[in-house]
């Protein structure tokens, strides 16, 4: 399987990338939405995707895409933004910080 994960902070791109990576799944990583429309080219099996990046939403970016199930992982909590990814189409929203095994069994539950 293989995953776009669209995030900017280091710190949850490498354990994300060990991560997955060890269960088996093939990450490529864009940390900006410039770097994942040039990344979008290849399939992908789902998007693991950041709201808040340097150069913009990735809501709006996943608006283009919304035929990859995609997975949010985000600082922003309110009920209005994890209403407002659902209903762009995300399979599921996890709010920052979170757990590793979660976040593995949510992808490991999308992409079977």
């Amino acid at each position: 399987m293989k995953i776009l994960l669209i995030e900017d902070n280091e710190m949850i791109i490498k354990a994300l990338k060990y991560l997955l990576e060890s269960h088996e799944f093939i990450v490529d990583v864009a940390t900006t939405i410039k770097e994942a429309k040039e990344s979008i080219t290849s399939k992908y099996d789902l998007i693991i995707l950041d709201v808040m990046l340097p150069d913009g939403n990735g809501l709006d970016f996943f608006k283009n895409y919304v035929s990859i199930p995609a997975l949010v992982l985000s600082a922003k909590d309110e009920e209005k933004d994890v209403v407002k990814a659902i209903d762009l189409g995300v399979q599921d929203y996890i709010i920052k910080p979170f757990s590793l095994p979660v976040l593995l069994a949510k992808c490991k539950a999308i992409t079977n």
